[in-house]
């Protein structure tokens, strides 16, 4: 016959698996907003890459005349994986959040490598858009020509002025550093909140 679990007695101390597990206050909110920014995130990868197919026909609606230039093939592509890899991350974070909420360690281990691998693409997006920023600012030079070319009011070809490339360089590449700046905020002070010896205390007797 098994033996069973010797229950807590009188003359002996309470052990920690003598206490239920203690109720961590901050899984609720902070699963929640990961879910919420899990969703956000996602949607917006996917209306990014939604409007960077369908710019040729945007343009196209917003100045009628001639054919808009479209954007190369190397562009495209780093969007559209960008995207996907966006929207797969926000599934795992979106997972590991409803875990959190539910107060089980391995949604923690999911946001955590959600974080981790956040960070990581982030970087290796900076770089290809450094890479890509030729290509980028000369697809600009296009675009900003179709768009004075396509246009039959001259205030608004005086509002465009002519190009500058060393200025759309500058402008393209700020945004870039921002967006990844902004990215990385979260995941960033994610995994400094979880580091915390108080919440790695709770998690460790969660199941």
């Amino acid at each position: 016959m098994l033996d069973s679990p010797t229950p807590p007695r009188a003359d002996r101390p309470l052990a920690a698996e003598d206490l239920p597990p203690p109720i961590a206050r901050w899984a609720m909110p902070v699963g929640i907003t990961l879910l919420a920014y899990a969703a956000l995130g996602s949607l917006l990868m996917l209306l990014s890459v939604g409007a960077a197919l369908a710019a040729p026909m945007l343009m196209k609606m917003a100045a009628p005349g001639g054919e808009p230039p479209r954007m190369p093939m190397v562009l495209l592509v780093f969007v559209v994986t960008g995207g996907a890899l966006s929207v797969g991350l926000g599934v795992l974070l979106g997972v590991g959040g409803l875990g959190v909420v539910a107060q089980r360690r391995v949604g923690i281990a999911r946001v955590q490598r959600w974080a981790v691998l956040r960070l990581i693409i982030a970087a290796v997006s900076l770089v290809l858009s450094w890479l890509l920023l030729p290509t980028q600012v000369e697809y600009n030079r296009l675009a900003h020509e179709w768009q004075i070319a396509a246009s039959n009011d001259p205030r608004m070809r005086e509002l465009l002025g002519e190009f500058d490339p060393a200025a759309n360089r500058r402008m393209t590449m700020i945004t870039h550093a921002g967006g990844t700046i902004a990215v990385a905020i979260v995941p960033f002070a994610t995994l400094i909140f979880l580091s915390r010896a108080k919440v790695q205390r709770q998690v460790e007797r969660w199941d």
